[in-house]
């Protein structure tokens, strides 16, 4: 939902973008009708928070009250150069940040991110629109005071058609400009001569380093692709994609016992109602609520359940049940606990341990 995530600062420095992408193009003067075009565009993508912030009375202008601040702005932008965009760049695992390879994923992020800047300037001195985005894609992400709160890198996703201009133009550059000439053997026509153009010659070594750059990207992605499963899948992590184990079990008891409304940690709500296509409703009892229909439709049931983490949630919210005197149906599966109350039971009426399960670690600045 808009509401619940919109960030006001993305959307004025987005806007502030346009107007640097529009009035300052590639001949240095206004532009009119592009200005025009990229503003008209820049509205309707908008569209959706505007008309959040219009029929909801603002809300979206005040979400980011809800939200920790991490760090300033200067320190942001250092965590996104030292931690967001390496390993949205594959020289960092996803979720626990180590290093890809210890001192290897070191030298693959400085050796990417040296051919970023390389890409970027290239752009820059044309004043493209990817060398633009990208200057104002750190601006927006410093700007937002929780994005270091990003295990997932979930924020550097919106770079990716920056960062694939900046390789083909550093691409096109290093083909152009860095790698050997063609050096004719005895007896062969010099490369400036119409039987062998200097164009042939260069667009062969700039499909060689295109080729070289592609495979090489790619191997790197399939590595961290396969990084990525093994701390998942592979015992006991709490870097599991999705923060909590498989919920198949807790579906089935659900679905076995007719209970089709469900309150749970964040992580475990919306992960229940997604892999049953809302099927059953769930919504947090702890963190952010993302819709209140779903809300309204769990506090409005005659019958829900509550789902724990098994440990010290579990526990707790068993012994805010026996101490509220309610009556319950308990079921354990490997990872879970489920409990069906005799009566609805809503949040407030648990201390916060039965509410919430343990967090993963958060960064710090």
């Amino acid at each position: 939902r808009m509401r619940a995530e919109s960030h006001p600062e993305q959307v004025g420095v987005g806007f502030v973008g346009v107007g640097v992408d529009g009035l300052w193009g590639a001949s240095g003067l206004l532009d009119v009708r592009r200005f025009a075009v990229l503003l008209g565009a820049a509205v309707l993508g908008a569209a959706p928070w505007l008309i959040d912030v219009v029929t909801s009375g603002g809300a979206p202008l005040t979400a980011t009250s809800t939200f920790p601040r991490i760090g300033t702005f200067p320190t942001r932008v250092g965590y996104l150069f030292r931690e967001a965009l390496p390993g949205a760049l594959g020289a960092r695992d996803i979720l626990s940040h180590e290093w890809a390879g210890g001192a290897v994923g070191m030298v693959i992020a400085v050796t990417l991110i040296a051919v970023l800047a390389v890409g970027w300037w290239q752009g820059w001195k044309d004043r493209s629109w990817d060398a633009i985005g990208a200057a104002w894609f750190v601006v927006v992400y410093a700007a937002i005071g929780w994005s270091p709160d990003d295990p997932n890198l979930r924020y550097t996703f919106f770079a990716a058609p920056f960062l694939v201009m900046l390789v083909v133009r550093a691409t096109r550059f290093a083909a152009t400009n860095v790698a050997p000439r063609h050096s004719p053997r005895w007896g062969e026509p010099e490369a400036n001569t119409p039987e062998r153009g200097v164009a042939v010659d260069v667009s062969r070594r700039a499909l060689a380093v295109a080729c070289a750059v592609m495979l090489g990207w790619t191997g790197l992605s399939a590595m961290s692709l396969g990084r990525l499963h093994n701390l998942s899948e592979n015992g006991g992590t709490v870097y599991r994609v999705g923060n909590v184990p498989d919920l198949d079990d807790v579906i089935g008891i659900l679905d076995r016992e007719g209970v089709n409304r469900m309150w749970g940690d964040y992580w475990v709500a919306y992960r229940v109602v997604f892999e049953t296509n809302e099927r059953i409703i769930a919504t947090p009892s702890a963190g952010i609520r993302r819709y209140d229909p779903y809300t309204d439709a769990v506090r409005q049931a005659d019958r829900s359940a509550w789902v724990a983490l098994k440990g010290t949630q579990s526990e707790a919210l068993v012994a805010a049940m026996d101490g509220l005197g309610v009556g319950y149906q308990r079921f354990d599966t490997e990872h879970f606990v489920v409990i069906i109350p005799d009566r609805p039971v809503p949040p407030e009426q648990l201390p916060e341990a039965a509410r919430r399960a343990p967090e993963t670690p958060r960064p710090t600045l």
